[in-house]
């Protein structure tokens, strides 16, 4: 069974809307205007995506950004100052915000958002040829450095005026991953919060605890609090089996199209092993990460293809085989660190 990414999944038949839809209102009725979802693999991704889609054309649209994990291979010093590190997200800040507007209010964009596009796009290009360069030349950068706020205030307040929009909000996904989760980019990207109405981060730090509140200051002392959020339909048994449902059955679906086409022997995959002992099994082992289930799911998948058949052995030896790679991969690789 294929992955599907978050973006592409809210528009599929595979998508499971009400439980996402429920959160989504759980989070609405929160009074807080900052909010932390934590944990790995329990839709939170899906849940932003979402949100961004249903939001989307109304007077009060939810904006979700995403920014690279990958290190940028530079340090604060002499020549990359604090400004230039500024500059530089200042010029993804506002290039993100204007992908946004691109993607959902495309005739105002290229009406009236597209000169900026081209503006931050060149400069953008233009810092990353000098960080680049950097590893053989050392000189300042001598072009314009652009301050914090300085485009992206600009395109917010031109794009709440020209859609008359009444309030904006803000989702970042993975936040505490951005940059190989670097201190001072952390404290940049957060000082973009009090442009928004509400903000909603996504974090894996796994430090974090359950229940918590975590608080901050900015340059000006203004105090933050954000408020915790788990999305915990991973963990309903009724869910899980109509997720897990939806996925075969597409799965199905399409081997036996390509069936026909071939003129081959189609058999589908089972769903009687689905039973409520087996899923309270899945839940339990992977503590409602759905990301993980549906690895178990495409591994028995994978086993069956070989003999047509699925035992509680196998079922016990997949969910082993999944968590064991999961505790690896987080052995081999540093672990995201929120800094805020």
């Amino acid at each position: 069974m294929k992955y599907i990414r978050p973006c592409e999944i809210i528009h599929n038949k595979e998508f499971l809307r009400e439980p996402v839809h429920d959160t989504f209102k759980e989070i609405k009725r929160l009074s807080s205007s900052k909010i932390i979802l934590r944990g790995e693999g329990t839709g939170r991704s899906t849940l932003l995506n979402y949100m961004e889609s249903k939001k989307a054309n109304t007077k009060q649209p939810f904006i979700r950004l995403s920014f690279d994990s990958a290190g940028l291979g530079i340090e604060e010093n002499e020549i990359f100052t604090k400004e230039f590190f500024e500059h530089y997200w200042e010029l993804k800040f506002s290039r993100n915000l204007l992908g946004y507007i691109k993607d959902y209010y495309e005739m105002t964009y290229y009406s009236d958002f597209i000169k900026y596009s081209d503006f931050v796009y060149n400069h953008l290009k233009q810092t990353i040829k000098f960080i680049n360069e950097s590893l053989y030349k050392e000189e300042q950068y001598s072009s314009k450095i652009f301050s914090k706020k300085e485009i992206t205030g600009e395109v917010l307040d031109k794009f709440k005026k020209s859609m008359n929009i009444e309030s904006v909000e803000l989702g970042i996904d993975s936040f505490d991953y951005i940059n190989n989760s670097d201190e001072l980019t952390q404290k940049i990207v957060s000082t973009y919060f009090d442009l928004f109405d509400r903000t909603i981060i996504g974090a894996d730090d796994e430090s974090l605890p359950q229940v918590w509140y975590k608080t901050y200051f900015k340059e000006d002392s203004e105090l933050y609090t954000f408020q915790p959020f788990s999305i915990e339909y991973g963990k309903n048994i009724e869910v899980i089996y109509n997720i897990i449902v939806k996925r075969i059955e597409e799965y199905n679906n399409s081997l036996y199209e390509e069936s026909k086409k071939n003129n081959c022997f189609y058999k589908p995959f089972p769903l009687d092993w689905l039973d409520y002992d087996t899923l309270n099994l899945l839940v339990t082992s992977t503590n409602g990460n759905i990301r993980l289930i549906l690895d178990i799911v495409n591994e028995l998948n994978q086993l069956w293809e070989l003999d047509y058949m699925i035992t509680q052995r196998m079922i016990e030896s997949s969910i082993q085989n999944v968590t064991k790679k999961q505790v690896t991969r987080k052995l081999q690789y540093p672990q995201p660190k929120l800094h805020l």
